[in-house]
């Protein structure tokens, strides 16, 4: 789809720009690798996470008998980190790119070049050079700080005065096993200016592409999207700060995590709208801390004031589309429908709370959702209008079945097998509010009463999702085998009644900085990978 060409396009600008200063400190990206001390037992326990636990065992064992007291693994000190920086310069393919390897013994790592990587290193005097197959520039080290400091091209950036001392380097210790940092307020200015006109020239080229079949509401989406680019991402690079991924494996907590932080500058309008994500009020959350939780998201996003207004003709493009592309005989009801709902897209606002939870006996679920409505009675019209009208061998639609707090609770009795095997009831309870949709699938309407006498989410995060990994393959796949789940269940879990420690969490917050993090417990990935294998068998 173009819109994913884009993107792609958007990435590729950005990061494709930022390659290899002359005048290096500060770096403009920093990044940090654990040791390898640290990384076996890590490598242990995710080989272990994807069922290859004895592969994984034998591999850090193989590594320790490389180990030497005195020279490490080829003279590469195995207790300390590594690293890399690069300092951008205007001249973005001159910018150094600096290496650091521990370093444990000078002889022994000129032999492991020598000798096992069939390498000849010759030496001007501190600094060696050495061609590297499939490398197209020689390859600049020398020994300094305890490590081996590498840069390729110039062999005139690995002097003192040319990178960030090794000390000072590692002052800052990498925060999982690699914590890679992007300061793009330390990012030349003609630097950006290039990146932004090549970033708007491949779009322009891609925008341009007739695609086929193509609607006149599908064109006017993807020139929005192309718009909203060339304003977003120049106010990344121009306000943006810092921006950092920390990549982690805990075998003690269980835990996998990819946690991405970005900040802006002070003062800056980019500042003031991560601010803005923080401290906001939400509908109630539907999903129960005590329950089995299976899936619950929430979320409340919203798009800026001059984004939403530019929207509204590529949406009345898009309706109109969607109108055409109709059979004639569907037509009439699809204008009124899409009338109904269409002030709430026009709002631009997310604000939802989802979730999918288990009974304790495992045969029965509640599907719970409330969404934020603009004009909502318009569509409570349509219910009352159409409901009563439903073929009886769809099923059945009730009108104020029940009632809370003067909020009217229609039910919807489907005849439709599926839904009654997956979540044990037919029955979908709904009920429309002029800013609010609260709709769930249970058998008495008992969870819906709840929800519509809850309380605001005081907290609202602009996104959390969190799901439970050995729950969700039922919801997915109708063909599976129950008895194979069970069995797997039993074989990660030690019962498969009982499943615990198998979330899957993401979550994006805002404030000082925006944060986007996603963990996942081992168990979580075990349960996923060990299906998968049986699944196949």
């Amino acid at each position: 789809m173009r819109l994913a060409a884009v993107s792609v396009i958007v990435f590729a600008t950005l990061f494709g720009s930022i390659a290899r200063s002359a005048e290096v400190p500060p770096p403009t990206v920093e990044l940090r690798i654990q040791s390898v001390n640290q990384l076996l037992p890590t490598f242990e326990y995710v080989a272990g996470i994807f069922n290859q636990a004895e592969a994984g065992k034998q591999g850090v064992e193989f590594l320790k008998t490389l180990t030497d007291d005195k020279t490490g693994i080829d003279g590469i000190d195995p207790a300390r980190p590594f690293g890399m920086s690069i300092a951008l310069t205007k001249d973005v393919v001159d910018s150094p790119v600096i290496v650091m390897l521990p370093l444990a013994d000078e002889a022994a790592f000129l032999d492991l070049l020598r000798d096992k990587l069939d390498l000849d290193p010759k030496k001007t005097k501190d600094v060696y050079e050495v061609e590297v197959p499939n490398v197209p520039a020689p390859v600049f080290f020398r020994f300094t700080q305890g490590y081996v400091v590498a840069t390729v091209q110039n062999a005139g950036n690995l002097n003192d005065a040319k990178f960030l001392p090794v000390k000072e380097f590692f002052a800052v210790k990498p925060q999982g096993i690699a914590d890679l940092r992007v300061h793009l307020d330390r990012v030349p200015e003609d630097v950006t200016k290039v990146v932004l006109a090549q970033l708007e020239l491949k779009l322009q080229d891609e925008l341009a592409k007739p695609m086929d079949g193509e609607t006149v509401g599908q064109k006017k989406l993807q020139l929005w999207v192309g718009e909203r680019l060339t304003e977003v991402v120049p106010m990344l690079l121009k306000q943006g700060k810092l921006l950092s991924l920390t990549l982690n494996a805990d075998a003690k907590s269980d835990a996998l995590t990819t946690d991405v932080r970005f900040s802006a500058k002070d003062g800056t309008a980019l500042a003031d709208i991560l601010a803005a994500l923080d401290g906001r009020s939400g509908l109630p959350l539907v999903s129960d801390a005590d329950a089995l939780n299976v899936l619950a998201l929430n979320a409340k996003l919203a798009l800026p004031t001059q984004a939403r207004e530019s929207f509204e003709p590529v949406l009345e493009a898009l309706l109109k589309d969607f109108v055409e592309q109709a059979k004639e005989s569907e037509r009439g009801f699809l204008i009124v429908a899409l009338d109904a709902i269409k002030p709430t897209i026009q709002a631009g606002e997310l604000d939802m709370s989802a979730a999918l939870v288990d009974a304790a006996d495992g045969k029965s679920s509640t599907v719970a959702l409330s969404m934020k409505l603009v004009k909502g009675l318009e569509i409570e019209k349509l219910l009352k209008l159409f409901g009563p009208f439903l073929p009886s061998k769809q099923g059945k639609f009730t009108l104020n079945a029940d009632k809370v707090d003067g909020n009217a609770i229609h039910k919807l009795e489907l005849n439709d097998d599926r839904l009654k095997t997956l979540y044990g009831t037919n029955a979908i309870w709904l009920s429309v509010r002029d800013d609010r949709l609260t709709l769930t699938v249970e058998p008495d309407g008992s969870r819906i009463k709840a929800i519509l006498a809850a309380k605001p989410n005081a907290a609202a995060a602009p996104l959390t999702l969190r799901a439970t990994a050995s729950r969700l393959p039922k919801y997915f796949d109708s063909k599976l085998d129950a008895k194979l789940l069970d069995v797997v269940r039993t074989e990660v879990f030690g019962d498969g009644k009982k499943a615990t420690g198998d979330t899957m969490e993401v979550s994006l917050t805002g404030g000082k900085e925006l944060r986007l993090k996603l963990t996942t417990q081992g168990k979580a990935v075990k349960f996923l990978a060990v299906l998968d294998q049986e699944s196949k068998k």
